[in-house]
């Protein structure tokens, strides 16, 4: 069995936190009824008439429709545009004051 893993779920076009989870969940990406709950959750309004669009932060357990999100094969919703791996915990409460710069793209090599 593999490690859950945090990942963000950038651009998904969420207005709160159950719609996010929700949208996650119907795109079949696993995780713990706790780690739902824990989830975390950014809206970025931008300008315009654009609608605002969420970034879902959540712990989940690797399966085959996470992989063909992660191969950019399947999306979450019609507009989602990325999923980075997060920092440890450890890394994540030393000193960061925007939840932009606690995430970190994962490069197609595994590197950070």
């Amino acid at each position: 069995m593999q490690e859950a893993v945090n990942l963000c779920f950038q651009g998904i076009q969420a207005v709160s936190h159950h719609e996010g989870t929700s949208m996650l969940k119907d795109a079949e990406v696993e995780a713990t009824e706790e780690e739902w709950t824990r989830a975390q959750l950014a809206i970025r309004q931008r300008r315009g008439a654009r609608p605002p669009t969420a970034a879902v932060t959540v712990m989940v357990k690797p399966n085959q429709d996470l992989s063909q999100i992660l191969r950019g094969l399947q999306t979450v919703g019609q507009d989602m545009r990325a999923v980075w791996v997060c920092r440890d915990e450890e890394q994540l409460n030393k000193g960061y004051h925007l939840p932009w710069s606690k995430i970190l793209r994962q490069t197609t090599n595994g590197s950070q």
